[in-house]
């Protein structure tokens, strides 16, 4: 279950990315979240999607105390993914 929003891109109304946040519970640690799921179909990599997501999901952060953040540990993190 992930403890904050799941963003999704859209092209024509079909998805072809997503990334989520997962803040922390415990309450010193509330002002970080870990960027999770970050994912863009390999067909519309280069077209603009993860850094769409990346900036709506650091402004989502921004606008709900959310400090710090950083990236999961997961294969699916990976310069490639992103633009």
């Amino acid at each position: 279950m992930v403890d904050g929003p799941v963003l999704v891109a859209l092209k024509q109304g079909e998805p072809v990315g997503m990334m989520g946040l997962s803040r922390q519970r415990a309450s010193k640690m509330v002002h970080r979240a870990t960027l999770i799921m970050v994912y863009v179909r390999r067909s519309e990599r280069g077209g603009g999607y993860a850094k769409a997501l990346l900036e709506a999901t650091l402004s989502y952060a921004r606008e709900n105390g959310i400090s710090r953040h950083e990236k999961g540990r997961t294969n699916l993190v990976h310069p490639a993914y992103f633009d």
